[in-house]
């Protein structure tokens, strides 16, 4: 795809390989996507940029996304951006309940599994590629 979709992730991940992996995927697909490797890059790209989506891993190094997730959670539910956690540890699903959180991905996540769960959000939610 030649011009930017309208659709906005950012990427969450400190696993530099399953980072770059998740967003070649989506680029792939056509989606506007930024990245984040730490939690200091994450709360840049969450304060200067709007996302559509926001893909997290749970632990993010020495952090976990939760301490993101209440920072920003009435700023991302204002906003209407959605928020998906992915973590390899299934007692982490917890947290979609407690952050009104999209979904939960149990890792390891396969890049198909990824574009299909992203493009039947992009479809629930009207949003244009």
């Amino acid at each position: 795809m030649t011009t930017e979709s309208m659709y906005r992730i950012l990427i969450i991940e400190d696993d530099l390989h399953l980072l770059n992996m998740y967003a070649r995927a989506l680029q792939t697909e056509g989606y506007t996507v930024r990245v984040a490797s730490n939690v200091e890059e994450a709360r840049l790209m969450i304060e200067y940029w709007q996302f559509d989506l926001i893909l997290t891993d749970v632990q993010l190094g020495g952090y976990v996304a939760t301490t993101l997730l209440e920072r920003y959670f009435e700023r991302l539910k204002r906003k209407h951006t959605r928020v998906v956690v992915m973590s390899a540890a299934e007692e982490n699903r917890q947290l979609v309940n407690q952050f009104d959180i999209e979904t939960f991905l149990l890792k390891p996540i396969t890049p198909r599994t990824l574009q299909t769960l992203v493009a039947s959000l992009v479809e629930a939610s009207g949003a244009v590629l």
